[in-house]
């Protein structure tokens, strides 16, 4: 099983869906090269993250993930315009907690439990604001 998808199919949204736990450092290495790859193309984009499916992520991937977002705030410019999140445990919801407490994101972070991704994203574009009690901004 491949732990990370990413499907451009509706570029400039990127939706990208994780799959079991991270097991070892090439299951993470094939998200960030995924994000890299994405930057590489030096085309604005939107991610939409369903974590639905994803296992168990240790801690140390956490402070990876930090640094790799440190790396990326240094580049000149930035492509991500926005993420959002779907979030459907505690667990990943803290583990997202400890990453930004480390390092600030990007570009704007919406974490929520609403599956229906695609019309919060509407709803941002429109600029139509939520019930903060189903989303969570992270600001940069």
């Amino acid at each position: 099983m491949v732990f990370v998808e990413f499907d451009e199919s509706d570029f400039p949204i990127v939706r990208v869906k994780f799959n079991g736990s991270v097991r070892t450092d090439e299951d993470f290495l094939a998200f960030t090269n995924g994000w890299e790859e994405l930057y590489e193309r030096g085309e604005k984009f939107i991610f939409m993250f369903d974590t639905t499916n994803m296992g168990f992520m240790g801690p140390k991937y956490c402070f990876r993930m930090s640094t790799f977002i440190r790396k990326l705030k240094r580049r000149d410019t930035q492509f991500l315009q926005r993420s959002i999140i779907y979030v459907n445990s505690r667990w990943t919801k803290f583990l997202l907690w400890l990453i930004f407490k480390l390092q600030s994101p990007v570009a704007p972070v919406y974490i929520t439990n609403i599956e229906d991704m695609d019309t919060l994203n509407d709803d941002l574009e429109s600029g139509i604001s939520h019930n903060p009690k189903f989303v969570e901004l992270i600001e940069p």
